[in-house]
């Protein structure tokens, strides 16, 4: 009896965590929204003063092109090149939750001096939750964000891959400064944190076999890398099988009422 009692307790620990974590990684996500929103708005101000001033910048130009002075034209332009609002727009993957997560951490590397690269290729209708994406994401570059801050005596840097992997296997990847010696312990990274293994590091692997697949963690050489693979179905593919099953169900009743 004790026995079940504290198993029950453990797992509604369990499923608390989890659902701390999800909304921790959630509002993350719609303040990274938030912030592409601002600065889509200062955008959107900078460009329609920059349409605002091409008469003046014409005129100015057509005033070299009359007095036939290459030099002078081609410094006015590289300084009006110069002066352009930046595409302040961040597009890693067109999945606004995902794109949003990531931009997140991007922010942050940025403003740490770390060097940040994303190359993502989510497939659409894939039937993991965008929960669980975010979820991991998150883990994953929170963990590589804070091995990068203690890296002090490098050029740091955060690379994360997303790609499909055959018909129905999706990668995650990061690859991240470490200049920690990590410990291991079962194939799991020690916390630095806390003893034994880290929570986030136990969140992604718990995400990882929930779509029957593997995370793996590596340290070579002052890098990090964290591997996981899952395996997914397209929406489509699901709502057809559901769609057979309920064909198979109306068909099965109709065949029992007409006997």
């Amino acid at each position: 009896m004790y026995l079940m009692l504290l198993l029950k307790v453990l797992e509604v620990s369990k499923k608390r965590t989890q659902l701390q974590e999800a909304l921790k990684y959630a509002d993350q996500s719609i303040e990274a929204q938030k912030k592409q929103f601002n600065s889509l708005a200062d955008h959107m101000d900078e460009m329609r003063k920059a349409r605002h001033d091409v008469r003046q910048h014409l005129a100015v130009i057509s005033s070299y092109i009359d007095k036939d002075d290459k030099e002078g034209l081609r410094t006015y332009i590289e300084m009006y090149h110069r002066e352009l609002p930046p595409d302040v727009m961040e597009l890693y993957s067109r999945n606004d939750v995902i794109n949003a997560i990531i931009c997140y951490y991007a922010g942050i590397s940025r403003e740490h001096g770390i060097f940040f690269d994303a190359k993502v290729d989510y497939p659409e209708g894939c039937s993991i939750t965008e929960t669980d994406m975010t979820v991991l994401i998150g883990n994953m570059l929170e963990n590589a964000v804070e091995a990068c801050q203690r890296s002090i005596d490098s050029t740091p840097f955060i690379k994360l891959r997303i790609r499909c992997h055959g018909s129905n296997e999706l990668l995650v990847l990061t690859d991240n400064s470490c200049l920690d010696r990590i410990q291991f312990q079962d194939g799991k990274p020690l916390s630095s944190k806390r003893n034994g293994v880290g929570i986030g590091t136990v969140s992604i692997q718990d995400i990882a076999r929930r779509y029957h697949g593997s995370a793996r963690f590596e340290y070579r050489e002052h890098v990090f890398y964290t591997s996981v693979i899952m395996h997914y179905e397209q929406r489509k593919s699901i709502q057809k099988q559901v769609a057979a099953q309920e064909y198979v169900q109306n068909d099965t009743i109709q065949s029992k009422a007409a006997a």
